[in-house]
């Protein structure tokens, strides 16, 4: 009953994400490797018809117990390449126990394509124990033809670094 004395009606209510009200998702690739063993995680872009983007920046905080390789951070794959995109990568800040690596994928006014886009490769350490290491990409934003900035969702995956 609300105050008035008559029932109350309730309506569902979906709550969602920037991710679900702008079009975009990211996601990660799960892997297993061994201390010593490159763990080689795909990032993959989702988006709904008419908000593509053409730009796309975003953080990857990767814990101490995997290496971050020097040369190449990050690299793109054949279609973003195809679609005349470059990424460029640069360790933005270290904190005890992870350090955060900012990237920004752009070029051109082409979209960027569905499905796996870019590739993280890390070294398990070799002091790494068995078990799980959460790598996530966070502070995600994505640019359309029109140069409207989108907040996208954080995403997450496991590395598991499993034993000798």
């Amino acid at each position: 009953m609300t105050c008035s004395g008559k029932p109350a009606r309730w309506a569902s209510v979906l709550m969602v994400g920037p991710a679900a009200l702008f079009g975009q998702t990211l996601a990660l690739s799960p892997v297993t490797a061994a201390p010593g063993e490159f763990a080689v995680i795909q990032m993959s872009l989702s988006s709904a018809a008419g908000h593509q983007p053409v730009a796309l920046q975003w953080d990857a905080v990767v814990p101490a117990l995997l290496e971050l390789q020097s040369d190449r951070i990050m690299r793109l794959t054949v279609a973003a390449q195809d679609a005349g995109k470059s990424l460029t990568c640069g360790r933005a800040q270290a904190a005890v126990g992870a350090q955060t690596v900012r990237c920004l994928l752009s070029g051109g006014q082409k979209p960027i394509p569905e499905g796996t886009i870019a590739i993280l490769s890390l070294r398990v350490r070799e002091t790494a124990p068995p078990g799980p290491v959460t790598v996530r990409f966070e502070q995600a934003t994505a640019v359309d033809r029109d140069a409207k900035a989108s907040p996208v969702d954080p995403v997450e995956t496991t590395v598991t670094v499993r034993a000798r």
